[in-house]
């Protein structure tokens, strides 16, 4: 007793067929695969091969940011003398407050004073 299998595989479902020795059918389907987009809010879809894409963009996008600033730190800045070599200095210069802790120079201001614009 032998049977014949005709398979259908398609982009979006597989179907099959099954015949006797006599081509008599006995049984027959399909599969249909899930849905391979994704809705957004906005409804459009979106891939997930399309999301994974655009995080590598990001991904990539990052590497070549970080790529280019350490591009110009050795191989511009530094040789002019615009970056510092040791680790030390980068750290404290971190750490230093933003603003000015001596304010002399600047005056004493009260509430009497008249701004001068």
């Amino acid at each position: 007793m032998h049977h014949i299998i005709g398979l259908d595989a398609g982009t979006n479902s597989t179907g099959f067929a099954v015949f006797d020795q006599e081509n008599n059918l006995l049984d027959y389907g399909v599969d249909t695969f899930p849905m391979g987009n994704e809705v957004d809010k906005n409804g459009t879809e979106i891939s997930r091969n399309g999301q994974r894409r655009v995080y590598r963009g990001i991904r990539r996008n990052r590497f070549r940011y970080h790529l280019r600033r350490s591009h110009l730190a050795d191989k511009i800045l530094k040789p002019i003398g615009m970056r510092p070599d040791s680790q030390e200095v980068v750290t404290a210069t971190w750490n230093a407050p933003c603003w000015p802790t001596n304010l002399t120079g600047f005056g004493s201001f009260s509430k009497n004073s008249t701004p001068i614009f």
